[in-house]
C-alpha cells in the first residue's frame, strides 16, 4: 500500500500582488488624510484673516481715543494689505498682512464703494470711523467670501455671508448716526 504524503508550501512572505494593494491602500488613506487636513488649514488662515481685521479695527479705535489724535486704515483692495497711518505722519505707515490665501475684495462706505486701488480711512479723536463693509475672500480651490460690517459709532461688527443687505445697512447706520448729532 502506497500512502501519499500532502506537501505542504509554508509561505514566508507576501506577494508582489499582495504588497501592491497594501501600498495602494495606504496611498489612498494618506491622500484622504492630506485632502481633509489643507481644507482645515485654508479653512483657519481665512478665520485668522478676519480676526486680524477686527483686531486692527479695535486697536485703531483705542489707539485714536487714547491719544486723542486722528489715525487712519489703508485697504489695499484686489491683495492682502493693509496699513494703519499716524494722521500727522506721510512716514508712519504701519503695514500689516492678511496672510496668503486671502484678499479684500470690495469695501462700501456710506458715500462710495471701491473693489480696486487703495482706500483710506479715518478715525476721529474719539476712536469713531465711518460705518463701512469690507469683503474678504479666500483664493484657491475653494473660493470663501465673507462680508464684515463695522458700525463707525460702537466699533461693534458682524459677520455676513450674504452682500444682498450690505450696502443698504452700511448707509442705514450712518444715516442714524447723522440723526443723532
Amino acid at each position: 500500500m502506497r500512502t501519499y504524503r500532502l506537501r505542504s508550501y509554508r509561505q514566508d512572505g507576501f506577494t508582489l500582488v499582495e504588497l501592491m494593494v497594501v501600498i495602494a491602500i495606504i496611498g489612498i488613506m494618506a491622500g484622504m488624510v492630506g485632502i481633509r487636513f489643507s481644507g482645515m488649514t485654508r479653512q483657519a488662515r481665512f478665520e485668522w484673516s478676519i480676526d486680524r481685521l477686527v483686531q486692527l479695527d479695535g486697536s485703531l479705535r483705542v489707539f485714536a481715543k487714547s491719544r486723542r489724535q486722528r489715525t487712519r486704515l489703508g485697504f489695499e483692495l484686489g491683495s492682502n494689505r493693509v496699513w494703519r497711518m499716524n494722521y500727522n505722519s506721510a512716514t508712519g505707515r504701519t503695514p500689516v498682512s492678511l496672510g496668503e490665501g486671502t484678499i479684500l475684495k470690495r469695501l462700501i462706505l456710506p458715500d462710495r464703494e471701491a473693489s480696486s486701488g487703495t482706500t483710506t480711512l479715518e478715525y476721529s479723536p474719539e476712536g469713531l470711523s465711518p460705518t463701512y463693509a469690507i469683503e474678504v475672500q479666500s483664493v484657491g480651490n475653494s473660493k470663501q467670501s465673507t462680508w464684515l460690517l463695522f458700525v463707525g459709532t460702537t466699533g461693534q461688527f458682524e459677520r455676513r455671508e450674504n452682500d444682498r443687505e450690505i450696502a443698504r445697512m452700511v448707509r442705514s447706520f450712518e444715516t442714524s448716526r447723522d440723526d443723532t448729532h
